[in-house]
């Protein structure tokens, strides 16, 4: 009797005790994630984060073009006036 199996291109054992040993056949792996997972959220990650860093230098860039000039206090009085 061999001691492995091909079953869909995965090696199983041929029997599912060794001794005071059981082998349990899951699918995909229970406990960690698997490296495409990892690299999956890694890559969302670097995405949000390019986001971010992209739409924080538009705004830099933006305030650095078209600064808003400032009040000077005549016109702040007036501000003040006109909403009271």
């Amino acid at each position: 009797m061999p001691a492995t199996a091909h079953i869909d291109g995965v090696f199983q054992p041929a029997t599912d005790r060794f001794g005071d040993f059981t082998v349990g056949h899951t699918p995909h792996s229970v406990v960690t994630p698997t490296a495409p997972h990892v690299s999956h959220r890694l890559i969302g990650l670097g995405f949000i984060a390019g986001l971010v860093a992209f739409f924080g230098a538009l705004s830099l860039l933006d305030q650095a073009l078209f600064a808003e000039p400032a009040l000077n206090a005549q016109e702040q009085a007036y501000f003040a006036q006109a909403y009271d």
